[in-house]
């Protein structure tokens, strides 16, 4: 039998060894693996964003995992923001979200994600002048019902001199105009496009914008989001705002990658981007917009919303 202190170096060593290995679990902080970043858009929606979102270029620069969600509406996107499983909404539509907010979801609107002027106002018949109107078309308690008032105001017309024809839905504001069973028709999108074929705006998109009644998108985040994940959520912002500067530098090139992005005939999404307007960081920041004018415009259109019946309530301050 070997004495016992011929065993001392070894049993010396393996104390010190287990003595280093739990000194190390001790003072190494264990390395939490970043998060995905949920983000819900629109797939066949044109914005520069989704270059980076199908090349991946997205990814790399915010340097973490993006679970991208693909959505049908706004109102998809607030039940998914409800239920915590979104953290971005890329192109949030306004009414949605004020019906998100008055319901109590916690959100932040950090940025516009596209304006677009152009795509909702009131079409005047050719032969008809402003003087001249009498019947007006369009869908109760919407935001082109809205803008129709918003339009008689700029032009010194009294609403409650007109006949009001309220339909289901923008089609039947179409039909109405085409068969001059009214004289303005007003509504969002296509059936604007198509009433111009046979008349004119009533007011222009340009001048709704210029005169504080602007027509957009939001980039809204959950609040929860916000607070815990700052870093990321300012970065996002960084990377939207890089892929719009990249589209404002050369419209052509960019146009092309998008409709790809978008899955989208290029012909198919330049209709979209000929009203398509993006504003720089600058302009989001200025009086005209984030600064008051988007506030302003929330307060007015939500208690026109509740008044219509279509928000329980208008939020005194948004």
């Amino acid at each position: 039998m070997k004495p016992m202190n011929e065993d001392l170096p070894t049993r010396i060593r393996l104390f010190l060894a287990a003595l280093l290995v739990q000194l190390f679990s001790w003072t190494t902080p264990v390395v939490a693996e970043e998060a995905p970043l949920a983000l819900g858009y629109f797939p066949h929606w044109p914005a520069p964003l989704m270059v980076g979102i199908a090349n991946g270029e997205l990814e790399n620069m915010l340097s973490v995992d993006v679970n991208l969600q693909h959505y049908e509406s706004s109102y998809d996107m607030n039940r998914a923001l409800a239920e915590g499983d979104l953290d971005v909404a890329f192109s949030h539509e306004v009414v949605p979200w004020l019906e998100a907010v008055n319901k109590g979801t916690d959100l932040k609107v950090t940025a516009i994600a596209v304006s677009y002027p152009d795509y909702d106002y009131c079409v005047i018949r050719h032969q008809v002048s402003p003087e001249q109107i009498k019947r007006i078309a369009t869908i109760r308690g919407s935001v082109s019902h809205f803008r129709a008032l918003k339009s008689l105001d700029i032009l010194g017309i009294n609403p409650n001199t007109l006949d009001w024809i309220f339909v289901g839905d923008g089609s039947s504001v179409t039909k109405a105009l085409y068969r001059e069973q009214t004289d303005v028709g007003c509504a969002y999108g296509a059936p604007v496009l198509r009433m111009l074929e046979r008349g004119r705006p009533l007011v222009s998109g340009a001048d709704l914008d210029s005169s504080g009644l602007r027509m957009f998108d939001l980039v809204t985040m959950s609040s929860d989001f916000v607070e815990d994940r700052p870093q990321i959520a300012r970065e996002f912002l960084k990377v939207v705002s890089g892929f719009n500067r990249d589209y404002s530098q050369d419209p052509r090139k960019s146009r092309l990658k998008m409709a790809r992005a978008s899955g989208l005939k290029p012909a198919n999404a330049d209709v979209f981007l000929e009203v398509f307007q993006f504003p720089n960081p600058d302009q989001q920041k200025s009086q005209s917009w984030l600064g008051s004018g988007v506030p302003r415009y929330f307060g007015e259109l939500g208690q026109f919303l509740a008044d219509h019946g279509k928000l329980d309530q208008s939020i005194d301050d948004y």
